[in-house]
């Protein structure tokens, strides 16, 4: 059986179906395939002592499988993305870290502004940069703003540095 997507046409099959066609697709309220965008920092992130957001006085740049379906809004003094749609998402950060100090840096995750996951390293004077990873399954509603943050105790400069990544999926 060929499916075109935004075709309406509900079908079953006892061995494959084959799609093709943009996006159109729905199962379960979940577009197939599923959601994603992954932003990438494109230079160092200034030092900061305060808790600073990704791409915090950089420029950010991503890729996403669906247009419009996330906004990414850095208008403001916060860097929030936003999905369209309520559901179950994967947040992946996968940032790299430095300072003038050893200090503990944790990444912090806020939905909606309310902190639901955070990671912490180690980070040590004079090597090279600290990787700093983190991931968290949960349910994000639409126009909930999605935040990550970098912050350490308040008594070094700490900064994000190029390359370092956030990839948010729709799974549910």
């Amino acid at each position: 059986i060929n499916v075109s997507a935004n075709t309406g046409l509900m079908c079953s099959a006892t061995s494959s179906v084959n799609t093709s066609g943009s996006l159109g697709l729905v199962s379960d309220n979940m577009p197939i395939p599923a959601p994603f965008i992954w932003l990438r920092m494109e230079a160092d992130g200034a030092t900061h002592v305060s808790e600073r957001d990704f791409g915090f006085d950089v420029a950010v740049i991503g890729v996403s499988s669906v247009p419009n379906y996330f906004d990414w809004d850095d208008s403001s003094t916060n860097n929030n993305l936003y999905v369209s749609a309520d559901g179950v998402y994967k947040v992946t950060a996968n940032c790299s870290v430095i300072s003038d100090t050893t200090i503990e840096v944790s990444l912090n995750l806020k939905v909606n502004s309310v902190h639901v996951h955070s990671a912490s390293q180690m980070v040590h004077t004079l090597t090279d940069p600290h990787r700093i990873d983190l991931t968290y399954v949960g349910v994000i509603r639409k126009n909930q703003p999605i935040q990550l943050t970098r912050t350490a105790d308040g008594s070094a400069a700490i900064a994000l540095k190029q390359f370092s990544t956030i990839l948010i999926e729709r799974v549910g």
